[in-house]
């Protein structure tokens, strides 16, 4: 079997008695390498166009969430909370993810913007401290547990005393 001059193939007939094929047996049997080499080409040829398709698909989908967000952010140019809701719900479809937060730093703590775990339809709490940046004094030994939300006192060799 060849196709654009390149074997890809071969079809193999064995007869119990040895003897030449006829004309019309290798014509029928070139007729079945053609047939093979065309079905061999057209799934090729489907199978790329299937990639294309999903990668033109894909880039949609991206255009699509890019253009949603943008959305979001000029219909609330006061309000930050449903730009974070949008990111959170794109990032969960275009990532097929288990989860997803986006969180925001004002320069002491990391706080929770928003959050989709599981199915994506329960969203998470948001605006809690998710870890605090030690600072001098009272905070120096203390830290924020990021699975609870809650301050932790951390013992350190200057408060062991």
């Amino acid at each position: 079997m060849l196709c654009k001059g390149s074997p890809i193939g071969a079809i193999s007939v064995t007869r119990v008695e040895a003897a030449p094929f006829s004309p019309a047996e290798i014509g029928l049997l070139q007729t079945f390498a053609d047939q093979a080499v065309i079905a061999i080409e057209n799934v090729r040829l489907l199978k790329e166009l299937q990639s294309r398709n999903r990668d033109l698909t894909e880039s949609l989908e991206q255009q699509t969430a890019t253009a949603e967000i943008l959305r979001v952010i000029s219909s609330s140019p006061s309000d930050v909370q449903p730009v974070f809701e949008a990111i959170a719900d794109s990032a969960m479809r275009l990532f097929d993810a288990l989860g997803v937060s986006v969180v925001r730093y004002d320069g002491e703590l990391i706080s929770m913007a928003a959050a989709r775990g599981g199915d994506g339809r329960q969203p998470c709490p948001t605006g809690s401290p998710v870890l605090r940046q030690p600072s001098a004094g009272r905070d120096r030994d203390r830290s924020v547990d990021a699975g609870r939300g809650r301050r932790m006192a951390r013992r350190t060799a200057s408060s062991a005393g």
